[in-house]
C-alpha cells in the first residue's frame, strides 16, 4: 500500500493501512477537525488515471452520500490532495471495527437467530438504497461488515443510480441520472452472487440485488454457497439452470418458512422474485416474532414409521400426564382502539391526570364535562357503548386535579373533590365516603388491600407520602421531612403492596426522578433519573414518562432494581408539565390506556420536520410525529439523527431512518435547550436552569446515562454580570483544539462568546463587546468563526479569523443562524424567512461571493413561530451532507381555539405482550 503513516490528505492524517483491492486502498486515519477516527479510501494512480474507474469511485461516493441508514457505511467527505505520490483522490467514510461476513463464514454457518438478525438489517439497508434509486449490483459477504452494532453494507463502487419518483415513503430528492457505468452486455459484479440477467449481460435492477441477497442469506444459514462450480463456466451454468438444496435439507432445525423466502429470492425470472427488500424484511421479522412457529415442514419418508412406533410406546405414559397438565397458553394478541367518550360526556380538554383503568383492565374512569356545567368522573366498560356518571363525583367547572385511581378490587374510585376531601366512591352507586380531609396539594393516590397511600404537597417541608386506612382515618406520614422544594407525585403499588412507586420533583432544579419506597423498611431508592409517574407492568417492566414519551425498562420487582437501559415504547402521550403527571394508566392484566398528546391543546403550535431541496420544494416529512413548538434543530455528525427541543424543554434524539424517538432530558417551561452534539456524536451538551441558575450539562446520546452531568466553569463567579438568575447559556460549536464555544447572555442585555474546555474549567473570552454576539459556527477547517452580532444596529452575520483579526460583515439585509456546509465552501444563514447562501473562496483571506437567496418557503423561524424566540443560538434548520435541508413546517389548524388530536382515549389491550418484544429480557 502506497501511503505511509503520517501522510496528510487535507484534514485527515493516515494512521495505518486497513486493506487494499483492485479499486482502491483503505487506510485508518484521524480527522483533525473533529478528532475522530475515520476510514479513508484512495484511488491508486493506475486506477485514477482510468476515467472509467475514476467514475466508479466518484459514483460510490455519490451513492453513499444519498443514503443515511444505520446499516449502511456512512460517507463523510470526498476530496483531492497533493502528496509525495502526486494528486490523490480520496473518500472519507465511517470507520468500522469488526470482520466481514465472508471472514465470519469461514468458520461455518451462523446461528439461525444471528443470521436472521443480520438479514433483517441488510434487507432494511437494501430497501433504503432501492427507494433512493441506488442498486448495489455487488452484494456479497465480502461487502458486508459485522460490527458490534450489527451488519453494515459496504462498497457501492458498482452501484447503478436510477430515477425514483418521490413518494410518501421516500421523501428525498431523486438522484441525478448519469450515463451508464458499463456498456450493454458487460458483466459487472462477483459471479457467485450474480442474478441470471446479470450473467446474460442484461441491465440489473433492484431484483438483481434481491437474488444476491438470497444467495447471501442461504450462505449465512447453511455455511454453503448457493451455487458452486469447478470453473467459471460451470458456475454460470449452475446459476442459470440449477436450484440449490433447500435450507431445511442442509439445516433441519431452521424454520421451514425460510425455504420459501430463500427460494423466492433465487427465482431465475426477476418477475417471480420478491419485488422489494422491504417485503423480505417484513417476512423475516414475522419469523423472528414467532409467526413461523406453527409452520410445518415435510420430514424424510423414513422418519414417519419411526415416529409412529415411538409415539405408540409413549401414549399410555403420556395420557395421564396430559390429562392433569394444561398446555402453555399462546401469547395474547395485542389490539388497539380509540375510545371516544359520548358528546354528552366528553373528556375534559384541560391538561391533567384524567384517566384510570381498573386492575382487571375491563373499565376506565375519566374526568369529563357535565352538560349542565361543571365536571364529574365517568366510568365506561370496555365492552359497553356509553359512559355513566359516578354519583357524588361532581366538581366545579375549573377543577382539574381529581387524580382518580381505582381501589385494589376495582369496585371503587379514590379521588379529590374540591372542599369535600379525599373521597372513595363505589362504582355501583351510593354516597361517597370521606377517607381524608381536603388536600389542595393532592397529587395522586394508590389503593392497596387495606390502605391508601396519598402523595400530598404541603407547605413547610411536609410534602411526601401519607398512609390512611381504606375506609378513612388520620393520615400517617411515611416519608421523612424534606426540603420544601422536593415533591412526591403519582404513587402506585408494586405487586404484593409491599412497596410504592412514585416520582420526585426538584422544584428548584426542575428534575424528575423515579423512586420506590419500601413500606417495611421505610427506605427510599432512586430507580431512574429523568422520569415521571412510573407504573409496573406484569411483563416485568417499569414503565414511566419522559416528556410525552412512555419509556420501559426491565425491572426486578422482588429486588426493586432496574435491569438495563430504558427504551421508548409509546410516543405522543399528553403530559403538560411537572406536577401534572402524564395521562396514561396500566392495568394489572397489561392493558394500557392514554390520552394522545395533541388533544386538549389550545391552538396548534404543532410543526413537522420536512426535507427541502435547494430550490425550496418540500419532499415530505423526515420525522413521522408532529412536534409541539420545536426548536434547536441539530443534525448529528454522521447525518443520521436530529436533536430537537420541544415546548416543555424536552430534548430528544430523532432517528431519520424512522426508529422511535429517544428522549434524553425532560423539562418544564423551556428549562432545557440549545443542545449540541459532541464531535463524535456520543454525547449531547445542553443548557439548563437548575436552582434558578443557568448552567451547562452533558448526557450520553444513547440514553444509557440518565443523569445529566454538570460542566463546571471555574471562573463562574468572576464573570461579573454573566449568568444572572435564569439568563441563558448556549453551547454553540466546537473549536479545532477541542474546546467548546458558548454564548452567555449578560444582565445588561448583551451577549458574548467564550471558549470552555469540554470537561469544564476556565472560560476565556473569544468575542466580548457591548453588543449581542451569539449563534457562533466554526468553519470545518477551523479558520473562521461565523456569528450573529447587532453591532450595526440590527442582527447581521459576521465572520472573524481564528487569530482574532477584525471581523467582516457578510450579510447585507439582516441575518441569523449561520451554518457551514460540511466541506466549508458555503456559509448558509437566515435573512428573516429566507435561506441565504454565501460561497466562500479558498485562500488565506476570507473572500466570498455576494450572498444569494436559495428559497423563501413556508417554513418556520424564530420570528414567526418559536415559543422561545428570544433564546440565543436557537437553530431552526440544518443541512444534510448531500445538500438537502431540514426545516420546520407548521401543521395546519383551521381553528386555533379548538382542540387538536383525537378527542378520546387510546386503549392497547395486552400491551404487556408487546413490551416483551420491544424491551426483551437481557
Amino acid at each position: 500500500m502506497s501511503l505511509r503513516p503520517g501522510t496528510r490528505l487535507g484534514a485527515y492524517e493516515v494512521v495505518a493501512p486497513l486493506g487494499a483491492g483492485g479499486m482502491g486502498e483503505v487506510y485508518k486515519a484521524r480527522d483533525g477537525r473533529l478528532d475522530r477516527i475515520v476510514a479513508v479510501k484512495i484511488l491508486p494512480q493506475h486506477v485514477a488515471s482510468d476515467p472509467t474507474l475514476r467514475q466508479r469511485f466518484e459514483r460510490e461516493a455519490r451513492a453513499l452520500a444519498l443514503l443515511s441508514h444505520p446499516h449502511i457505511c456512512a460517507v463523510y467527505d470526498v476530496g483531492q490532495a497533493e502528496t509525495e505520490q502526486g494528486a490523490i483522490h480520496f473518500m472519507v467514510m465511517e470507520h468500522l471495527e469488526g470482520d466481514t461476513l465472508a471472514a465470519r463464514l469461514t468458520t461455518g454457518p451462523l446461528p439461525t437467530s444471528e443470521a436472521l438478525s443480520y438479514a433483517i438489517q441488510i434487507a432494511d439497508a437494501l430497501d433504503k438504497a432501492h427507494r433512493k434509486g441506488v442498486i448495489h449490483r455487488d452484494l456479497k459477504p465480502g461487502n458486508i461488515m459485522i460490527t458490534d452494532g450489527g451488519a453494515k453494507l459496504l462498497d457501492f463502487g458498482l452501484a447503478r443510480m436510477t430515477p425514483v419518483a418521490p413518494s410518501s415513503e421516500d421523501m428525498s430528492a431523486a438522484p441525478t441520472v448519469t450515463s451508464p457505468l458499463t456498456g450493454t452486455g458487460t458483466i459487472v459484479g462477483t459471479f457467485q452472487y450474480m442474478a441470471p440477467e446479470q450473467l446474460e449481460g442484461r441491465e440489473a435492477d433492484l431484483r438483481s440485488d434481491i437474488f444476491a441477497f438470497g444467495a447471501v442469506l442461504y450462505e449465512m444459514l447453511t455455511g454453503r454457497k448457493a451455487f458452486e462450480g469447478k470453473s467459471q463456466a460451470s458456475l454460470i451454468a449452475a446459476i442459470l439452470e440449477r436450484e440449490p438444496a433447500s435450507v431445511s435439507a442442509v439445516q433441519p432445525t431452521s424454520p421451514a418458512a425460510l425455504d420459501q423466502i430463500v427460494k423466492t429470492c433465487l427465482a431465475k425470472n426477476p418477475d417471480h422474485r420478491w419485488q422489494s427488500a422491504g417485503d423480505i424484511g417484513r417476512q423475516l421479522r414475522w419469523i423472528v416474532e414467532g409467526g413461523a412457529a406453527h409452520t410445518t415442514r415435510r420430514r424424510p419418508a423414513w422418519l414417519v414409521p419411526a415416529v409412529v412406533v415411538a409415539v405408540a410406546a409413549l401414549l399410555v405414559a403420556l395420557g395421564v400426564w396430559a390429562l392433569t397438565r394444561s398446555a402453555p397458553s399462546a401469547p395474547r394478541p395485542v389490539s388497539r382502539l380509540l375510545l371516544t367518550p359520548s358528546a354528552a360526556a366528553p373528556l375534559v380538554s384541560v391538561a391533567g391526570t384524567d384517566v384510570a383503568i381498573s386492575p382487571d383492565g375491563t373499565r376506565i374512569v375519566y374526568l369529563g364535562e357535565v352538560p349542565q356545567g361543571g365536571r364529574a368522573l365517568y366510568v365506561r366498560d370496555l365492552g359497553g357503548l356509553e359512559p355513566r356518571l359516578i354519583a357524588g363525583t361532581e366538581v366545579p367547572r375549573d377543577f382539574t386535579n381529581a387524580n382518580p385511581s381505582f381501589s385494589s378490587d376495582g369496585g371503587s374510585i379514590v379521588f379529590r373533590s374540591a372542599g369535600k376531601g379525599i373521597l372513595k366512591a363505589a362504582l355501583g352507586g351510593g354516597v361517597p365516603i370521606k377517607i381524608a380531609d381536603d388536600e389542595p396539594g393532592f397529587v395522586g393516590a394508590a389503593s392497596g388491600r387495606s390502605e391508601v397511600i396519598m402523595a400530598v404537597v404541603r407547605p413547610g417541608g411536609a410534602n411526601g407520602l401519607y398512609r390512611v386506612p381504606e375506609n378513612g382515618g388520620a393520615p400517617e406520614r411515611l416519608t421523612p421531612a424534606v426540603a420544601e422544594n422536593v415533591l412526591y407525585v403519582a404513587p402506585t403499588f408494586l405487586p404484593g403492596d409491599k412497596a410504592v412507586l412514585y416520582y420526585l420533583i426538584g422544584v428548584g432544579d426542575q428534575s424528575e426522578r423515579v423512586a420506590v419506597f419500601d413500606l417495611a423498611t421505610r427506605s427510599q431508592r432512586i430507580l431512574v433519573e429523568g422520569g415521571a409517574n412510573p407504573t409496573y407492568s406484569p411483563s416485568g417492566h417499569l414503565v414511566f414518562a419522559r416528556g410525552t414519551t412512555l419509556m420501559a425498562v426491565r425491572f426486578d420487582a422482588d429486588r426493586m432494581a432496574v435491569i438495563g437501559s430504558p427504551f421508548p415504547v409509546v410516543q405522543e402521550v399528553r403530559h403538560p408539565g411537572l406536577i401534572t403527571a402524564a395521562d396514561y394508566a396500566l392495568s394489572r392484566d397489561g392493558t394500557l390506556i392514554y390520552v394522545p398528546a395533541g388533544f386538549g391543546t389550545a391552538g396548534s403550535g404543532l410543526a413537522k420536520v420536512v426535507w427541502v431541496e435547494r430550490g425550496g420544494r418540500s419532499f415530505g416529512s423526515a420525522i413521522d410525529a408532529p412536534l409541539k413548538y420545536p426548536r434547536d434543530m441539530r443534525l448529528s455528525p454522521d447525518g443520521r439523527r436530529l436533536l430537537i427541543t420541544t415546548a416543555l424543554g424536552d430534548i430528544s434524539v430523532y432517528d431519520l431512518s424512522g426508529r422511535p424517538a429517544l428522549p434524553l432530558v425532560s423539562g418544564s417551561s423551556g428549562s432545557n435547550g440549545m443542545p449540541l452534539w459532541s464531535p463524535d456524536g456520543q454525547q449531547v451538551f445542553f443548557s439548563a436552569r437548575r436552582n434558578g441558575l443557568a448552567g451547562l450539562y452533558s448526557i450520553r446520546a444513547d440514553g444509557s446515562d440518565l443523569a445529566p452531568k454538570s460542566i463546571p466553569i471555574a471562573n463562574f463567579a468572576s464573570l461579573g454580570d454573566y449568568f444572572p438568575g435564569a439568563s441563558p447559556i448556549s453551547p454553540l460549536t466546537w473549536m479545532r483544539d477541542g474546546r467548546l464555544l458558548i454564548a452567555a447572555m449578560r444582565a445588561t442585555g448583551g451577549a458574548d462568546i467564550l471558549a470552555l474546555p469540554a470537561a469544564g474549567g476556565t472560560a476565556e473570552d473569544v468575542i466580548k463587546t457591548d453588543y449581542i454576539e451569539d449563534s457562533g459556527a466554526v468553519s470545518p477547517d477551523g479558520k473562521w468563526l461565523a456569528y450573529r452580532s447587532n453591532r450595526s444596529g440590527r442582527d447581521e452575520i459576521w465572520v472573524r479569523a481564528s487569530d482574532g483579526s477584525a471581523p467582516i460583515r457578510v450579510s447585507q439585509n439582516g441575518g441569523r443562524e449561520p451554518l457551514w456546509a460540511r466541506n466549508g465552501s458555503v456559509l448558509f444563514y437566515l435573512e428573516r424567512t429566507k435561506v441565504m447562501s454565501l460561497i466562500v473562496k479558498p485562500g488565506e483571506d476570507f473572500t466570498f461571493e455576494p450572498p444569494t437567496e436559495l428559497f423563501d418557503g413556508p417554513y418556520l423561524h424564530p420570528s414567526s413561530f418559536l415559543e422561545s424566540a428570544t433564546d440565543i443560538s436557537s437553530r431552526t434548520f440544518d443541512v444534510v451532507p448531500d445538500g438537502r435541508f431540514l426545516m420546520f413546517s407548521a401543521v395546519e389548524d383551521t381553528d386555533a381555539t379548538t382542540t387538536s388530536g383525537p378527542a378520546g382515549i387510546v386503549v392497547v389491550q395486552n400491551w404487556s405482550e408487546e413490551l416483551k418484544r420491544l424491551v426483551p429480557t437481557p
